[in-house]
C-alpha cells in the first residue's frame, strides 16, 4: 500500500508511515518481545515516537505568515518614528532595516528546519529507519531531555537528528540569557551547527564535560 499523505510505498501491516508519521488507518501489528537487535524493534510505533520527539519529518513550508509579520513590523516601526517627529526618510530607512533583520531571522529558522528534515529523511531512507527506531528506543536523555544520545544517532528535541560520527566538535555558545551547547556537524548534507541544549550558567562546565565524554565514547 501507499501513504495517503506523502505517497511513499509502505508494508501492508504498517499503522504509521515511517517517512511522514501519518497514520495509515490500519491496525497496528501485535507487540513484539523487546530485544537488543534492530530487526526485532516495532518500526511503526518507533516512527510515531521519533516523530513526536523531533517533529521534523515533514519538510516545512514557509507560508505567508513570515512575510506578513516582517512587513507589518517594519511599517509599525516606521510609523512610530514618524510620530516622534523624525523625517519620513529616516522612518522609512529604519523600518526597512528592521524588516530586513526579521526576514533574515525567518530565513535562518526555515533553513534550519529544512536541513533538519532532509537529514532525518535521508537517514530513514538508508534502511527504512529500522536501525534509527531501535536506536531511539534506548537513547539516553541529557540536559532535562533537551536531546537524547543513542549509540549511533543524537536526537534533538523539536530539532534535527545527527549521526554521532559526523559530529566534529561541541562548542559552548553564549546568549544574553543563558549558555548553550552547539554541535558542529560535517556529513553528506554539508557542514552545519545545531544547538543541542541550553544549560544553567552556574553548572554549565560540569554538564558540558559530561556530554562531551558521553559523545566521545560513542565515536
Amino acid at each position: 500500500m501507499f501513504c495517503t499523505n506523502c505517497g511513499k510505498e509502505l508494508q501492508d501491516d504498517m499503522s504509521f508511515c515511517p517517512y511522514c508519521g501519518k497514520s495509515t488507518g490500519g491496525v497496528a501489528p501485535a507487540p513484539k518481545m523487546a530485544t537488543d537487535t534492530p530487526q526485532d524493534y516495532d518500526r511503526t510505533s518507533g516512527s510515531h515516537v521519533l516523530y513526536s520527539y523531533c517533529k521534523v519529518m515533514r519538510v516545512p513550508k514557509m507560508g505567508a505568515a513570515p512575510a506578513v509579520i516582517t512587513i507589518l513590523t517594519g511599517l509599525m516601526i516606521a510609523l512610530f518614528i514618524a510620530v516622534l517627529g523624525e523625517s519620513l526618510l529616516l522612518a522609512i530607512a529604519v523600518g526597512a532595516v528592521v524588516s530586513a533583520v526579521f526576514a533574515f531571522l525567518f530565513w535562518l529558522a526555515y533553513r534550519y528546519r529544512v536541513g533538519a528534515s532532509k537529514r532525518l529523511n535521508d537517514f530513514l531512507a538508508e534502511d527504512g529507519g529500522q536501525m534509527m527506531y531501535s536506536d531511539f528506543a534506548s537513547a539516553q536523555p541529557f540536559a532535562n531531555d533537551q536531546f537524547r544520545l543513542g549509540r549511533y544517532y543524537l536526537y534533538i528535541k523539536n530539532g534535527a537528528v545527527i549521526k554521532i560520527d559526523s559530529i566534529t566538535d561541541l562548542v559552548r555558545v553564549y546568549t544574553r540569557s543563558c549558555v548553550g551547547l552547539s554541535a558542529k556537524v560535517n556529513d553528506q548534507n554539508g557542514s552545519n551547527s545545531f544547538l543541542l541544549c541550553r544549560l544553567h550558567v552556574l553548572n554549565d562546565r560540569a554538564e558540558i564535560d559530561k556530554i562531551r565524554k558521553a559523545v566521545m565514547q560513542r565515536q
